[in-house]
């Protein structure tokens, strides 16, 4: 997926890359580190979402995602509303 992402980048995969998200934030792990890249990927292709996704997971006290994900927002975008 992240070879050929450039490939297949687009709003067409958002659909794609919810349901990885999701299915391994409700405990199927067995993705491994799928959910931290399709998590990137999601921001990437619908930012707002993305960070609303990734601030969430940074308020858990039990992340799901690495801290790849987290460094993918600026500093900025981590002020609280």
């Amino acid at each position: 997926m992240a070879t050929n992402w450039k490939q297949i980048a687009s709003a067409a995969m958002l659909p794609i890359l919810r349901v990885l998200y999701e299915q391994s934030s409700e405990g199927n792990y067995e993705f491994g580190e799928l959910n931290d890249l399709a998590l990137r990927r999601l921001f990437e292709l619908a930012p707002e979402e993305g960070r609303r996704l990734i601030i969430a997971e940074m308020r858990r006290p039990d992340s799901r995602v690495g801290l790849q994900s987290f460094s993918v927002l600026p500093m900025m975008a981590l002020r609280c509303e």
